[in-house]
């Protein structure tokens, strides 16, 4: 349970840092 958790959140920062990457290169 924990492990998926974690594996979870793990997954939805690596997911949202690349987004902010695409919007900062994106306007930059």
């Amino acid at each position: 349970k924990w492990t998926i958790a974690g594996f979870a959140t793990l997954l939805l920062a690596y997911v949202g840092s690349r987004f902010v990457l695409e919007v900062i290169l994106g306007r930059a």
